[in-house]
């Protein structure tokens, strides 16, 4: 059971890695770290609203306006759902969910490139078969006039809250606020971490800190990031109850596991210039705007939140070790897609502080910064 491998963190004795954030980066490293046997000690801040902790968690195998395969789908989406089945089981907790998405198209054009698209096997693999006729409820759901759309047989929620709070019973991370500037030192021998009267020692120590890391990370501060302010909804709508598959057409609305029928999570703005984690009304109005246009139905919202994503400039996940502090490493800019390719790049980082496996070059921080 997992709480027989509890990590005790009371001792100041010392880890093999210390892991700072413990979002989704962190977390997925903490396990990847922790199936291997090694003793990881994870620090956050345990804010209330972090990207991580108020992430949909949907996995699309379909995605971008040209409706192509996800990047290096074939690779992460194995990779992703065995992780996650295998998490489930050692914790006892539903942690992913499956169910079909509908994409509707907006015009002519989007669904001439669909057609185009769909004649690949490779995503005609991924479809319902047959499609649903009607695709959608008129009554409930409007389709674009000259568009159209299609099913995913399978897409996934991961319910990321659960999956963070479930974790750190396994973890027990340390809540604390570090500075990073003068409270971090690392040499030959060890990294230390002081929080307040505390030094917490580790063999390594990996920098997981999503979009806290563009600033005041001394190690890293010459990582190109590009954050983006994304802002969620979440909507009642009775006259939607019995619909329990994904809906991504000029809004998208998902199922909130565990939640009531009719309970949806919908979204998202994506805003460059504006890093703080203050909801707005601006950013309210527009996902609303966006669903009116979607829903034929009436919804209410209960609940408005957002988060800074961790986005690097290359958008894509880097992984890899600072260049002259070889005990510190860094893994960030999972994104909006982070549920999806997640773990197998926490793989990829493990293997790599485990058995000296290389990094790709397309994930090296190193080599893309």
């Amino acid at each position: 059971m997992a709480d027989q491998r509890i990590i005790d963190i009371v001792t100041n004795a010392p880890y093999d890695y210390a892991i700072i954030g413990q979002g989704l980066a962190g977390t997925l490293l903490a396990w990847r770290l922790h199936q291997r046997g090694r003793r990881v000690i994870m620090i956050d801040r345990d804010e209330a609203f972090t990207a991580s902790k108020v992430a949909a968690g949907l996995i699309n195998p379909i995605t971008g306006q040209r409706t192509c395969l996800s990047w290096r789908l074939q690779e992460f989406l194995p990779a992703a759902i065995a992780f996650y089945r295998r998490v489930e089981r050692e914790l006892n907790t539903p942690l992913l969910h499956s169910m079909p998405l509908v994409r509707l198209l907006p015009n002519a054009k989007a669904l001439q490139k669909w057609n185009t698209a769909v004649s690949d096997p490779e995503i005609r693999s991924y479809l319902s078969d047959p499609q649903p006729s009607p695709l959608v409820n008129p009554e409930l759901v409007r389709i674009s006039e000259g568009g159209g759309g299609f099913e995913i047989a399978t897409a996934h929620i991961l319910d990321v809250p659960r999956f963070l709070e479930a974790s750190r019973k396994v973890f027990k991370v340390h809540t604390a606020e570090i500075d990073i500037a003068n409270a971090v030192t690392a040499d030959t021998h060890c990294v230390r971490v002081r929080t307040g009267d505390k030094s917490i020692i580790a063999d390594r120590l990996i920098f997981c800190q999503g979009a806290d890391g563009r600033s005041g990370n001394r190690f890293f501060d010459w990582v190109p990031f590009a954050c983006a302010k994304g802002e969620l909804l979440t909507i009642e709508c009775p006259a939607m109850k019995t619909e329990t598959r994904i809906l991504n057409g000029t809004a998208w609305i998902a199922p909130i596991p565990g939640s009531e029928p009719g309970t949806f999570r919908a979204g998202s703005t994506y805003i460059h210039d504006d890093w703080s984690k203050t909801p707005t009304t601006a950013g309210r109005a527009a996902i609303e705007g966006k669903l009116q246009q979607l829903l034929n139905v009436k919804f209410t919202v209960t609940s408005h939140t957002a988060a800074i994503r961790p986005i690097i400039a290359y958008s894509r996940a880097l992984i890899g070790m600072h260049p002259t502090h070889t005990r510190v490493g860094f893994f960030n800019g999972l994104g909006s897609k982070g549920s999806l390719n997640g773990p197998f790049i926490a793989e990829k980082l493990a293997a790599h502080l485990e058995e000296n496996a290389p990094l790709e070059h397309e994930l090296d921080v190193l080599k893309n910064s």
